[in-house]
């Protein structure tokens, strides 16, 4: 069969009994968010079979709605200045997405992307060795209540719905700004532009002041295509480049 149903996939895996006001409380913030999400050059997307670029930009923005709801944090829907706002956290993951497209041998054509058929397998960065999300462990608040309570998504259910995918690397960046702002507030502020790329920089490792070659290269593609999604930050997008290169 083609890709679950998002509704089908939630329902199945999360067990939540705020299961349906979930649903709809953040269905509808995240539509909110989805009809904010600008495009640009990322807008001309081959989708995977039975998802649009509308249904792509739904699904990160309900991921955002409600993995920021269990952050805890206060932060703008939207119209922030010099500040992140959630539309921003969303096209930032979107820009992260078509990254990792292009990285793992998608369409290696800057112009447009193919976000996979998740049959195929393109979001083994969400899980770990055992195939459970890395970091989003039994204890984590992003991930309570999926998978019978377990607080995990398994590398099959991640492979079954795209929705899901969205769902898990939003919980992962958010348990990478839970890191930032534990480790290194005094860095990055809170909110600002340069925190929520420096917790994209720690989705693929890298220490606080320690870089690898790999990790450079990815995120300076995040940032690259970042500008795409967004474009109201790029002048902050270019001093967190400039941080980057001091990094050895």
């Amino acid at each position: 069969g083609g890709e679950t149903s998002c509704w089908d996939a939630f329902n199945n895996e999360y067990t939540g009994d705020d299961k349906y006001y979930q649903w709809m409380k953040h269905s509808i913030i995240g539509g909110f968010i989805a009809s904010k999400m600008i495009s640009k050059k990322i807008g001309l997307i081959t989708c995977a079979e039975g998802i649009s670029p509308v249904d792509l930009n739904r699904m990160i923005g309900f991921s955002v709605s409600f993995m920021y709801e269990r952050s805890g944090y206060t932060m703008p829907i939207y119209g922030a200045t010099g500040v992140m706002d959630l539309v921003g956290v969303a096209n930032l993951m979107k820009a992260m997405i078509r990254e990792e497209r292009v990285s793992r041998g998608g369409i290696k054509n800057d112009e447009k992307y193919n976000i996979s058929n998740t049959n195929e397998g393109h979001w083994n960065d969400s899980e770990d060795e055992h195939g459970n999300v890395y970091e989003g462990n039994k204890k984590s608040k992003y991930f309570a209540g999926f998978n019978s309570g377990d607080g995990y998504l398994s590398y099959k259910t991640l492979n079954e719905s795209q929705f899901l995918s969205a769902i898990a690397g939003v919980g992962i960046l958010f348990l990478k700004a839970d890191l930032v702002l534990t480790y290194e507030s005094k860095k990055f502020k809170f909110g600002s532009v340069g925190f929520w790329l420096e917790s994209a920089r720690r989705y693929n490792g890298g220490g606080e002041d320690e870089i690898t070659k790999k990790n450079r290269k990815r995120i300076k593609k995040y940032c690259k295509y970042f500008k795409w999604t967004d474009g109201r930050y790029d002048d902050l997008v270019d001093k967190y480049l400039d941080y980057i290169d001091t990094l050895r």
